[in-house]
C-alpha cells in the first residue's frame, strides 16, 4: 500500500486524460468533456503589515538557460483556526483595486506587483485545495498553495459545526500558519530577513499549529487500523517568497511533497522546487509514474521543508506557486508552459489571464486546482507579453512539431483500424467460400442421416 490510497485512482486519472491528450493541442479542450465544478476566483485577504484581533492572538528568445546561481539546502524541521471561506464568494478585484488595497508599506523596494490567484474545488465546499496564500509587505513577500491528501487524510473530524475531512482542515491550518509566520518576518529589518533561518522557524510555526490541531479536532471514530497510509492532517506545501536589501533580489522556494514552484522570466519558466517521490521521478516521469510521496506535512510525521534560493537577473519576473492539479494532466511539462503562455499571449489583462487560467485548468483536470503569483516589474500585462514573446513562438514551434507527430500516429491509427476492419471482412468472406467445400463431405454425411 502506499502512503495515500488515494494517490493511485489520481494517477489512472492523469493517465486518461493524458492518453485523451494525444491529440493536437489546439482541440485538447474541444475533446475532454468532463462534470466541472463552479469554477471561482477566490477573494483574497490581502495582507499590509497590520495584525487583526485573531492573528494578533496567534501571534502572542533562447532556450532556458540553466538556473546556476541556485543553491539549495533542507531543513529537518500558536494554534490559528484553519481558514473557511464560502466557497460560493467570487472576487474578481481588479489590478487597480488591488493596488488601491494595499497601504503603502506593503509596497518593498521593488514595488507592488500584478497579482494572480484562484482555486477552484471539485466537491463545492470539501476541497482540499485551500485558498492560495497571497502575502505582501514592505520587507518580504510570498505567495503559496496548499493541497490536502485525501486519502491518508480521509478521517472524519467535527470542525466548525460540519465534518471536514483531515486533508481539508490540514491545507487550511498550513496556509494560515504560513501566513502568520510571514506575516512575523515582515516585522523584522531586512538586514536580519536576509540572515534568519527561515525553514527551521516555519516549520516549528507549522508544527506548533498542527499539535494544537491534534488536540482541538480529534477524528470522530478511531481507526484500528495502523498503517503508513494512514495520517493527521496531511498537506503538500509550496511557498515563494520575495525579499531585498538595496535593490538587490531574493528569490526563496520553500515546499513539502509534490506542488511546486516556479519563475517566469523572458527566457522561459524554471522550476523551483523537486517532486518529493520515494522513485524520484523527474517532472516528465512523475506524469505517468506512480510514486508514493516520501515528505509532506502532517501532525503525526516529522517532515522536511526544502528549500533553494536564487537571485534574478533582473527585476523582470513573475513568481508563482501550483498544485498538481494544474500541471498533471499534461502530456509533458512544455504543454504546461505552453498553455500558461498561450493564455497569457491572448489575454488583455491581469484578470481576463486569471479567468483563462483557471479555466484551461479546470477544463482538464480531474482535481482540485490552486495557483497565485506575483508579477514584479510590469506596470501592465501588455509588457510582460512583449517580454515573453520570443519565448511564446519558440515553444510554439515545439508544440506544433508535437501535433504533427501525434497526427501522424491519429492517420495511422486510423488506417489500422480500415485494415483490421477490411481483413475482418475479408476472412468472413474467405471463409464462405472456403467452407462450401472444406465442409461439404461431412455436411453431406449429415443430411444423409
Amino acid at each position: 500500500f502506499h502512503n495515500e490510497w488515494t494517490f493511485v485512482m489520481k494517477r489512472l486519472m492523469r493517465i486518461i486524460f493524458i492518453a485523451r491528450k494525444t491529440v493536437p493541442f489546439s482541440f485538447v479542450n474541444e475533446k475532454v468533456n468532463m462534470p466541472r465544478a463552479k469554477l471561482r476566483i477566490n477573494s483574497m485577504d490581502l495582507k499590509t503589515g497590520t495584525d487583526s484581533p485573531a492573528e494578533a492572538a496567534v501571534s502572542s528568445s533562447e532556450k532556458p538557460t540553466p538556473l546556476e546561481e541556485i543553491d539549495t539546502s533542507a531543513s529537518e524541521g500558536t494554534h490559528q483556526q484553519p481558514s473557511d471561506k464560502n466557497s460560493d464568494e467570487v472576487c474578481n478585484i481588479t489590478s487597480e483595486l488591488k493596488k488601491e488595497a494595499l497601504s503603502e508599506e506593503a509596497g518593498n523596494d521593488f514595488g507592488t506587483p500584478l497579482i494572480v490567484s484562484f482555486m477552484n474545488e471539485k466537491k463545492n465546499q470539501n476541497g482540499e485545495d485551500s485558498d492560495p496564500l497571497v502575502f505582501l509587505g514592505k520587507n518580504i513577500s510570498a505567495v503559496g498553495v496548499f493541497d490536502g491528501m485525501g486519502g491518508a487524510g480521509s478521517a472524519l473530524h467535527m470542525y466548525n459545526g460540519s465534518e471536514k475531512t483531515g486533508a481539508y482542515i490540514g491545507s487550511r491550518s498550513a496556509r494560515d500558519a504560513a501566513e502568520s509566520f510571514f506575516k512575523k518576518m515582515n516585522k523584522k529589518p531586512k538586514a536580519d530577513i536576509v540572515n534568519y533561518d527561515i525553514v527551521n522557524d516555519l516549520k516549528e510555526t507549522i508544527k506548533r499549529t498542527f499539535n494544537s490541531l491534534k488536540k482541538n479536532y480529534p477524528p470522530k471514530v478511531k481507526s484500528g487500523l495502523k498503517s503508513s497510509m494512514i495520517k493527521e492532517f496531511p498537506t503538500t506545501l509550496a511557498i515563494v517568497a520575495v525579499s531585498g536589501k538595496e535593490k538587490t533580489f531574493s528569490v526563496d522556494s520553500y515546499w513539502a511533497g509534490d506542488s511546486r514552484n516556479y519563475i517566469l522570466t523572458q527566457d522561459g519558466l524554471f522550476q523551483l522546487s523537486v517532486d518529493d517521490l520515494e522513485n524520484r521521478a523527474d517532472p516528465y516521469e512523475n506524469l505517468t509514474s506512480d510514486s508514493p510521496l516520501s515528505n509532506q506535512i502532517s501532525a503525526d510525521k516529522d517532515f522536511v521543508i526544502n528549500h533553494v534560493s536564487y537571485k534574478p537577473k533582473d527585476a523582470k519576473f513573475m513568481i508563482f506557486c501550483a498544485t498538481d492539479g494544474c500541471f498533471g494532466y499534461y502530456p509533458t511539462p512544455m504543454h504546461f508552459e505552453y498553455a500558461f503562455l498561450k493564455t497569457l499571449s491572448e489575454s488583455n489583462s491581469v484578470e481576463e489571464w486569471n479567468g483563462a487560467l483557471l479555466k484551461e485548468f479546470g477544463s482538464i483536470a480531474a482535481d482540485d486546482i490552486s495557483m497565485a503569483g506575483l508579477i514584479y516589474g510590469y506596470d501592465n500585462l501588455d509588457s510582460l507579453k512583449d517580454t515573453i514573446q520570443p519565448r511564446y513562438n519558440e515553444l510554439k514551434k515545439v508544440i506544433e512539431a508535437y501535433d504533427n507527430k501525434i497526427n501522424k500516429i491519429e492517420e495511422a491509427k486510423s488506417k489500422v483500424s480500415i485494415a483490421e476492419s477490411e481483413l475482418i471482412s475479408f476472412k468472413q468472406e474467405a471463409w464462405n467460400d472456403y467452407k462450401q467445400s472444406y465442409m461439404s463431405i461431412i455436411n453431406k454425411d449429415e443430411s444423409n442421416d
